[in-house]
């Protein structure tokens, strides 16, 4: 994670010799690992830090200081590494108190792009596979449910845009579990389903 933030600062100076704004797009390693293009002549920065979650924003978001107004749009993809269940179930006050400080952080998060200038976009955390390594016996379903819900809840209290992915969901889930097949080991998602994923992004941008 370190070296992603090192090699991120490296970029934004680079972006930032470009006239006029920029936007940025913060997430975990299906971000990262998407080929996003910008909808208009906007360079676009991908500061997403594969195996990061709500946490690992701030060191990043401590780099965009600098560049306070010079942020149009700020995308906000993040959450599955956070659902992780060793990381609910090894914290020492309870789930309850783990969603809870989940999403105080991850609100203070959102709360620091908009303070920089930008126009805030969130997404919500994208559903696991069943029965794949990465899948729901790595992350947990009903806490990405949770963390989705908190996030629609931040989205209408702030005035921010919720921005859905039309992703596959398994028979009689709901949307708490991804359609099979549309991942490669359980979260991250095959070229199909990313490119539900960059078309949710590009019309975010527009």
């Amino acid at each position: 994670m370190a070296v992603r933030v090192a090699m991120v600062g490296l970029l934004l100076p680079q972006i930032a010799m470009q006239p006029g704004k920029f936007d940025v797009i913060l997430g975990d390693s299906i971000t990262e690992g998407a080929f996003l293009q910008t909808a208009d002549s906007r360079p676009l920065l991908n500061a997403a830090i594969g195996g990061g979650g709500i946490d690992s924003m701030f060191p990043m978001l401590n780099q965009l200081e600098t560049y306070r107004g010079r942020i149009d749009r700020a995308l906000l993809a993040i959450g599955v590494n956070d659902a992780q269940r060793s990381a609910i179930s090894g914290y020492p006050n309870g789930r309850s108190a783990y969603l809870d400080r989940w999403a105080q952080h991850y609100q203070a998060a959102a709360q620091t792009l908009a303070d920089l200038g930008a126009k805030v976009t969130l997404f919500p955390i994208l559903p696991v596979e069943d029965s794949k390594p990465l899948g729901t016996g790595y992350f947990d379903p009903e806490a990405i449910h949770k963390m989705n819900e908190a996030i629609r809840e931040i989205g209408s209290q702030h005035g921010w845009p919720v921005v859905d992915v039309a992703v596959p969901t398994a028979a009689n889930s709901k949307s708490d579990i991804i359609g099979i097949g549309s991942t490669v080991d359980g979260v991250h998602p095959t070229s199909a389903t990313y490119r539900k994923f960059v078309d949710a992004v590009r019309s975010a941008l527009e």
